[in-house]
């Protein structure tokens, strides 16, 4: 029988909500039922964000997920960071 061993990693301020990240070290075994629950989770997830460095510069990351909570949290003006950096996330899609 195989392990699991899942992190979850947030960090939140009251102006700030910093990027998360899961991940999971596991064995053969685990691996499909990872993958499955990813898929299961990344179905409640928002997709598509800009990036914006702190000179200006943006680009569109259509691959990067965020959820519905972090969405209304930047609407209500609550800037949204990576887990390191100084750039920060416009959650919009790219025809917004």
């Amino acid at each position: 029988m195989g392990q699991i061993n899942l992190q979850f990693h947030a960090r939140r301020k009251e102006t700030e909500l910093f990027e998360s990240s899961m991940g999971v070290v596991s064995d053969d075994t685990i691996d499909a039922l990872w993958e499955k629950v990813i898929r299961q989770f990344k179905k409640g997830l928002l997709k598509g964000a800009y990036v914006v460095t702190p000179n200006g510069n943006s680009r569109y990351y259509p691959g990067h997920w965020y959820t519905q909570g972090a969405k209304d949290a930047y609407e209500k003006g609550v800037r949204i960071k990576p887990l390191a950096g100084w750039n920060q996330y416009i959650l919009k899609r790219e025809s917004e």
